[in-house]
């Protein structure tokens, strides 16, 4: 009986142990995925702004020959703000 006693708590132990382990994997890899859930909205955001500044630069180019280029300019504006709306949404889950 002592045997199997001490055979129950080693193996407990030893579970314990392993459970410990499986645990910090995680947690190390829960931050691994938050880690990469930042630089992705850094990178969108990044993105996003290009994208502005691209517009305003055409919308700019535009209203040299073109009436409409104001028009153009707020649609690039409301795509951007849009974009990073949904940037800061994903961010903020």
């Amino acid at each position: 009986e002592t045997i199997a006693a001490a055979l129950q708590l080693n193996a407990n132990r030893a579970n314990t142990a392993v459970v410990e382990r499986l645990q910090q994997s995680l947690s190390q890899r829960e931050g691994d995925v938050q880690s990469l859930k930042k630089k992705l909205v850094r990178a969108e955001a990044a993105q996003a702004t290009q994208v502005y500044g691209n517009g305003l630069k055409e919308a700019f180019n535009m209203h040299k020959s073109n009436g409409d280029a104001y028009v153009s300019y707020l649609e690039a504006q409301l795509d951007v703000q849009s974009r990073l709306e949904k940037v800061w949404l994903t961010y903020m889950m």
